[in-house]
């Protein structure tokens, strides 16, 4: 006994088995349509869209590498790479505003070195005594000078001065400076 054909069988099926048959075989014509066709025009598309977008961006890149190269430049304004030449250039303006408005430079210890990962933040401390307006210009023109390093602490007192029998205003800052390797 041979075996019905494929197409004896749909003719002999009845409308319940033919609409089954029809849905599969339209599920497994839109499987390999997908599968050869719109799989790749898909994947083709997105990437065009990706392209697109990076197009785009394109006249932005160069201002974005200008923009970066301003913050890099900063950035190593605001560090230091000569520890002796910050500090003597600190002295020297500190000193020269002391002798311009009448101050006293009483202490300028050594400056402290503390190593943080890749950079040494180095830490100068001075005080200086004299009038408040004076003291607190001398603070202005350091802060105007940042290359010289960052007021991290001002802080002004008053204490007697048993020498003269009076009360004199001091100005201890801290001032912090960072140095990259080299």
């Amino acid at each position: 006994m041979s075996r019905p054909s494929l197409i004896t069988t749909f003719q002999t099926a009845d409308y319940k088995k033919k609409t089954i048959w029809l849905l599969g075989g339209y599920a497994v014509l839109l499987l390999l349509s997908y599968q050869l066709a719109f799989k790749n025009t898909w994947a083709i598309y997105n990437q065009a869209k990706i392209m697109e977008q990076k197009i785009e961006q394109a006249p932005l890149a160069a201002a974005k590498a200008n923009e970066l190269q301003q913050k890099l430049t900063h950035l190593q304004t605001l560090t230091t790479t000569d520890v002796d030449s910050t500090s003597r250039g600190l002295l020297m303006l500190i000193s020269n505003e002391c002798r311009e408005n009448g101050l006293i430079l009483k202490a300028f210890p050594e400056q402290i070195r503390e190593q943080k990962q890749d950079m040494q933040i180095l830490t100068q401390q001075c005080i200086v005594e004299g009038r408040f307006h004076s003291l607190l210009t001398l603070q202005h023109r350091i802060e105007q000078q940042k290359k010289l390093g960052r007021i991290v602490s001002a802080t002004y007192h008053t204490r007697i001065d048993y020498e003269q029998q009076k009360k004199v205003l001091e100005l201890i800052l801290y001032i912090q400076s960072i140095q990259l390797p080299k």
